[in-house]
Parts: C-alpha cells; structure tokens; sequence
C-alpha cells in the first residue's frame, strides 16, 4: 500500500465499490424476490407469493436436452415460438388478458449457470474443414449465451432482450468520510445507488429445465 501510494488505493476502493454495484444489479436481474427488491427473471409476476411475502418462482415451460442437432434445431424453435407471443394485461385491475405478438430474432439471450454453459457450447462446437473450432447454435449466436452464478445449476432462462425495465432515480454516488476517529482514523467509503426494475411482462422470459444426455453425440453431430 505504501509502495503504490494513497491515489492507487482510493480508485481500487472505488473499482471495488462499483464491482459490488454491478454484483447487486446481477443477483436483482436475475433472482429478485421483488419484497422489497426488484423482480428478477427466475419469478413469476402473476404467480402469487410465498408466505413471506416473496413471489414465487416460475414454472418450467420445459426441457432442453440438446441431444442433436435436431434436436437442438427443434428445440430451440420451440424456445422462440414461445417467447415470441406474450400476455398484456389490461383492465384496472390486470385480469383481463391480451395476447400480443413480437418479433424476437436475434434477441433472445440464454442465461445459463457455468457449470451448464460448457456443457451447452461443447455440444454445439465443430471443427471446420480449415482446422478451427467454430460454435453455433440454431436461431441464436453463441454470444448469446451468457453465464451467471445465479442461475441454479440445470436451469436456464430464456430471455426477449430488452424487456426488463431497470430505472435508476440516482445514479452510483460514493461518499468518502475522513472524520471517522471512531474506526481508527481510517478513512471510510460508502456507496448509494437508489434504483429499482421488474420485466416488461411475464413472458419476457422463459424458464426450462436442462438435461443433457452423457452418451450422446457432441458437436452438433
């Protein structure tokens, strides 16, 4: 610390902060309760609660096995068939329900635990005739396919990108105090961001079960 100096300290502070930030972002997006906290994609908005209070998860729509390549080309034609309609609610009281159609291509995005991501890459990757490794997928890039810990290991969220409404009413903003004698005259860093976000609607994402066979083809054979 002495070596690099108190102005390498106070940005790797706030690097760290902000890191923390993008974290918290993370787990809301994903897992939010939406007690108190934003709604996360893994809940069902119509679904009811539990008895804290929180909503309750999603059910499946189904699975996904990636055994083949046709089955993968059916598999996920199904996944964007089903993402590409959606209910909107309407009437005061949101119980009269509208179905409404999207297009989705190039925008669904497969949120999925690591543990699972190379599974599902492994499957769609082949070696072309100049030597190189390409991956690909039907209906969906390869770079559409996004890890995240907060996934559950055998689940994987299909998801309309830009269907989930994040505000933030104050941007990050780090407080740095340097009275704090309490904490032995250390200097002391808060951070505070006031935001909130749910999806769009229930159906900007999908939840299915992962189940990929261990003696099947690979590659996309």
């Amino acid at each position: 610390t002495l070596d690099l100096g108190p102005a390498w300290l106070d940005r790797y502070v706030r690097i760290c902060l902000s890191e923390a930030i993008s974290e918290a972002w993370e787990v809301a997006f994903i897992e939010g309760t939406g007690n108190d906290q934003p709604i996360g994609l893994l809940k069902d908005m119509r679904g009811g609660t539990e008895v804290n209070g929180d909503l309750r998860d999603k059910e499946v729509k189904g699975t996904l096995t990636f055994a083949d390549s046709k089955a993968m080309v059916k598999e996920f034609s199904d996944v964007l068939k089903g993402l590409s309609q959606y209910t909107k609610y309407i009437g005061k009281d949101d119980t009269e329900g509208e179905v409404k159609h999207r297009k989705v291509g190039g925008k669904v995005n497969l949120i999925v635990n690591p543990i699972n991501y190379y599974d599902i890459v492994a499957r769609a990757t082949v070696q072309n005739d100049a030597g190189s490794f390409v991956t690909n997928l039907p209906f969906i890039g390869a770079e559409n396919i996004i890890e995240s810990i907060h996934v559950p290991e055998n689940k994987l969220i299909a998801f309309v990108e830009g269907e989930y409404d994040a505000t933030v009413s104050r941007p990050e903003k780090i407080y740095e105090y340097k009275e704090t004698f309490a904490m032995q005259r250390s200097t002391l860093y808060a951070v505070d961001l006031l935001s909130n976000g749910q999806p769009v609607n229930n159906d900007a994402a999908h939840v299915y079960d992962i189940a990929i066979p261990e003696n099947g083809d690979v590659g996309g054979a």
